[in-house]
């Protein structure tokens, strides 16, 4: 079936253990929900320098890593990954925070600009192309006086922790169930990007 092989790897890009649950690991929380609800468990290697699960779609499967490197490294596990198994650019999912998102949107698309975005340079660096699929997980601009860094280093406060895991939770059991019964990307591209939560 078509749609099982849109994608072979769902890659969530993140900081280290340390910063587990901070504003930049947002594409590790969107993995971490796939794999608990409908995975198995992610589970440590070193080889690929992250965690990995694979999620079963009848006689196929798709990949969820999630690495330990940081931020700007962490297309050299993608990049290990996919060349070990043979799995094509056309054919990963990056998930990642963005700060020209609000907290509670999303966006997904094919290819496009890395936007300043180190972990996302460092995909397209390795993998030696930027035509891979990019779903990016609202995180909000950093309050007044406040550098990039520190915003994205740091817990996003509760209405913002609650609009992001209410995005992920609602866009990952929907990307499941539209690989499952084989809808189509632009089908899957309007309605994940009509995903605005608000309060």
């Amino acid at each position: 079936m078509r749609a099982n092989y849109l994608f072979k790897l769902i890659a969530g890009l993140s900081n280290p253990k340390r910063y587990s649950g901070t504003r930049h690991n947002a594409g590790e929380l969107f993995v971490k929900f796939l794999s608990k609800k409908f995975g198995n468990k992610l589970v440590q290697n070193k080889k690929f320098f992250g965690k990995i699960d694979k999620i079963s779609f009848f006689s196929s499967k798709v990949f969820l890593l999630v690495s330990d490197l940081y931020m700007n490294n962490n297309g050299i596990a993608i990049s290990h990954f996919c060349n070990f198994y043979h799995i094509c650019p056309k054919k990963i999912l990056v998930v990642h925070d963005e700060l020209d998102l609000p907290p509670g949107s999303l966006r997904i698309k094919m290819g496009g600009s890395y936007n300043g975005h180190k972990g996302v340079l460092s995909v397209e660096e390795k993998l030696g192309s930027s035509e891979f699929y990019r779903l990016r997980i609202g995180i909000g601009r950093p309050y007044k006086n406040q550098k990039v860094s520190e915003f994205v280093l740091n817990f996003p406060d509760r209405i913002d922790r609650e609009l992001i895991s209410l995005a992920i939770n609602r866009s990952a059991s929907y990307l499941y169930s539209a690989i499952q019964k084989d809808i189509c990307f632009s089908k899957i591209q309007n309605y994940i990007n009509s995903i605005n939560h608000k309060f």
